[in-house]
């Protein structure tokens, strides 16, 4: 334990007492490094958590996963394809600017041209000003999802100057209208934000907010122990009962409206064959990956999201573990010493990784792991350099078209898995035109059950999550999608 502390000490830096207890400032330890300060360009979680508080949207999610007013104060239906959106009056950016209607227009445009949120908003045909007051998206058909999808943390609002600066360019000098203000960036190490004292909601009683890259989950843990960090966003689930004696440490739990699962490139030559799918995925014991890596703390996923959200398929499914029959697979179809690849991440993934290869071990396949550094992750998924992968997917517009069009459409963003079904393309995008909940349930039920028959990806579980807080640091706002804000936290 000495030499723990005594390598935690090396890498945040010794911390004096003094500065430890300045409750102008919260320190917050992410498990991962932020890989863009681009909302518009945002596909991963770690991100999102820096990004949600430096830009708003026209829309905000609440905590219950209902909508709630963020930049506009109300929105209605002319149309059934015009959407008009009434705007927050005296908002500034963080460079002074007033917010005003073009630039939400030009921010709008820009998101829906945008490569990696295209699929999300292409069904935006135009943005146009009613009057200083108003503006009109103009969809291309019916689109149930798009005020879900503008509470995205990708729908971010830019001042028009900075886009017609930087064009299709990355954001590198974030300017929004979010409760905190770019100070810092500093890639694999941290992240400074400052307070901003006129933000619309109220200024944050926090007039710092770092975080601080950690990778390891135990050192994680250690540093809110002995206070170098005041927030974890994601305390590791072998931490969890540690932490919990510890008097000056607050928990809080909350259910993802997410899973993690073991995705398979569609596009390489082995993984093509679905008797092989199969019996991956009767080889591998969800269970005890939970009991072993989790702690017990999740619940096995068989689908993309719960019941709590509109669109869930809940039927069960009929394909369970059973290494006995996966072993037979393999032997019928000759595949006895196929060798695989599978990709992770650095922490816990990387033990699932080694669970998952014993098992496959057990059937015959030959697994090798690797172990990739975040951003260079995500590179090599959208490269198609990879076979297995272990993701997460959180629903962050608490609407199915996000998730389903973005992961398993033949043209979506996050398609890792190269996963290609017309039939399926043609149920979501039904579903994402169709106005009547009942027939648009029968879409989105349908086109899960050929994922499943496809098996398309395996699903592994939904964790519970947990959050760690220094001791009378309070005031998190906890959403189910992951993306918690943290501009209410204040020492009480």
């Amino acid at each position: 334990m000495k030499k723990l502390l005594g390598l935690l000490v090396f890498l945040l830096g010794a911390c004096t007492s003094e500065e430890a207890f300045d409750k102008s400032q919260v320190t917050v330890g992410l498990g991962a490094s932020p890989v863009t300060k681009d909302a518009h360009k945002v596909t991963d979680n770690i991100s999102r958590a820096v990004i949600v508080h430096l830009y708003d949207g026209l829309v905000a999610i609440t905590t219950n996963g209902s909508l709630e007013p963020g930049l506009a104060t109300s929105w209605e239906y002319k149309s059934p394809t015009n959407l008009m959106f009434t705007l927050r009056q005296g908002v500034t950016f963080h460079d002074g600017q007033l917010l005003t209607p073009e630039d939400v227009i030009a921010s709008l445009t820009r998101l829906k041209n945008t490569p990696e949120s295209e699929s999300m908003y292409n069904k935006i045909k135009s943005i146009t000003k009613v009057d200083d007051k108003n503006i009109m998206v103009n969809l291309t058909v019916p689109y149930p999802s798009i005020v879900g999808y503008l509470s995205h943390a990708k729908a971010a609002i830019y001042p028009k100057t900075l886009i017609d600066q930087i064009g299709t360019n990355a954001v590198e000098t974030p300017i929004g209208t979010g409760p905190y203000i770019y100070e810092e960036w500093v890639p694999g190490d941290r992240v400074t934000l400052k307070a901003n004292p006129t933000y619309w909601d109220g200024a944050p009683a926090i007039e710092t907010l770092n975080y601080k890259v950690i990778l390891d989950e135990s050192v994680r843990a250690i540093a809110i122990e002995t206070g170098d960090v005041q927030v974890v966003l994601d305390v590791g689930s072998a931490a969890v009962e540690g932490l919990k004696a510890q008097e000056n440490v607050t928990l809080v739990n909350f259910k993802h409206i997410g899973v993690d699962y073991l995705g398979f490139n569609m596009s390489s030559p082995s993984l093509t064959n679905i008797k092989l799918r199969e019996a991956l995925y009767m080889a591998v014991d969800k269970q005890a990956i939970i009991d072993t890596v989790l702690f017990g703390m999740g619940v096995p996923a068989s689908t993309l999201f719960d019941n709590r959200m509109f669109g869930a398929l809940t039927e069960p499914d009929d394909l369970t573990f059973d290494p006995v029959a996966a072993k037979k697979i393999i032997e019928e179809e000759g595949l006895i010493g196929t060798k695989l690849t599978i990709l992770a991440n650095e922490g816990a993934r990387s033990k699932q990784a080694e669970i998952i290869q014993s098992y496959l071990k057990e059937i015959g396949i030959e697994l090798e792991i690797k172990i990739l550094e975040w951003g260079t992750y995500l590179e090599t998924l959208t490269q198609g350099k990879h076979q297995l992968f272990l993701l997460g997917w959180s629903n962050s517009s608490f609407d199915p078209d996000s998730s389903l069009h973005s992961i398993f459409h033949t043209d979506g963003a996050n398609n890792n898995g190269f996963y290609r079904n017309l039939e399926f393309d043609a149920l979501v995008e039904k579903a994402a035109i169709e106005l009547d909940p009942k027939v648009r349930q029968t879409y989105y039920e349908d086109a899960q059950r050929i994922l499943r028959n496809d098996r398309a990806t395996f699903f592994l579980y939904a964790r519970d999550y947990t959050l760690a807080f220094k001791k009378g640091l309070e005031g998190v706002k906890v959403i189910p999608t992951g993306d918690h804000k943290l501009n209410k936290l204040e020492y009480k």
